[in-house]
């Protein structure tokens, strides 16, 4: 997770700073996941459908992202998605 700064991207962790991750499958919090600050990463564990992702931070414009994780995803085993925020 990056935040956008001029043409620079800046490590999210670098920030020290609270933020909230929650996936929604169908209209229904599916889960609320944990920002890794060691990693400046989070990890989705998620069964096959479509979801969106709700970023919050202070400070920032919240982050909605659709995405898909089809039958077959498992073969791949994961996916990675950089999330930029932006200062609001």
């Amino acid at each position: 997770m990056f935040v956008k700064d001029a043409d620079n991207k800046i490590p999210y962790n670098t920030l020290r700073q609270p933020i909230s991750i929650t996936s929604y499958k169908d209209d229904v919090v599916f889960g609320i996941y944990a920002f890794n600050n060691r990693n400046n990463t989070f990890i989705l564990a998620i069964t096959p459908g479509t979801y969106h992702l709700k970023i919050e931070a202070a400070g920032f414009k919240p982050v909605n992202k659709k995405f898909l994780v089809k039958e077959n995803f498992y073969e791949n085993k994961k996916r990675v998605i950089n999330i930029y925020l932006e200062k609001e």
